[in-house]
């Protein structure tokens, strides 16, 4: 039995001379080999000069990374809008939903050096969805007192609005 000096595969050889146990060893050792490594994990391969340039990351791991984050072509800085409201991309957060947490909330959370709890509610005060400048954010514990608090502001506008519009009318 032989072993094959390309593929190291043992084989029963017909003649003396012959090295290699198929034609495809025989022609892949002609081609120049080179060592090459994954862009991303660093896995480490010998591959065929041609096929080393042409790729840059494996298929073991890195199939689906190279889609994902900052390497997709339409990544657009890690944030997104969904109904008025900034999304931004923080996969290691706790409470990230799809990768995404509300801009809003994970300010009030660094303000406050804590994870909000789910019921908190964070309020915009001037009402603007991506206005999320802290000044601009009011934390309430619950939305019914959200909703009891903002219902009572509305009211008193509204309150004003009318005593403003008696005055102009005298």
């Amino acid at each position: 039995m032989k072993k094959c000096t390309f593929c190291h595969k043992g084989f029963i050889g017909h003649s003396k001379e012959q090295g290699f146990c198929s034609y495809k060893c025989s022609n892949g050792s002609r081609k120049k080999r080179v060592l090459w490594k994954c862009e991303l994990c660093n896995y480490t391969e010998e591959k065929i000069k041609c096929r080393a340039l042409a790729s840059k990351y494996c298929k073991i791991c890195c199939k689906g990374a190279r889609y994902k984050g900052k390497l997709n072509g339409n990544w657009k800085g890690g944030y997104k809008y969904c109904n008025g409201y900034k999304l931004i991309y923080k996969p290691e957060h706790l409470n990230a939903k799809k990768n995404y947490v509300s801009e809003h909330r994970y300010v009030m959370e660094k303000y406050l050096k804590r994870l909000l709890k789910q019921e908190e509610q964070v309020h915009h005060i001037n009402m603007i969805k991506d206005d999320n400048r802290i000044e601009n954010l009011r934390l309430y514990s619950s939305n019914s007192e959200h909703i009891k608090n903002e219902h009572m502001e509305i009211t008193k506008k509204a309150q004003q609005g009318r005593r403003e519009a008696i005055c102009k009318s005298r």
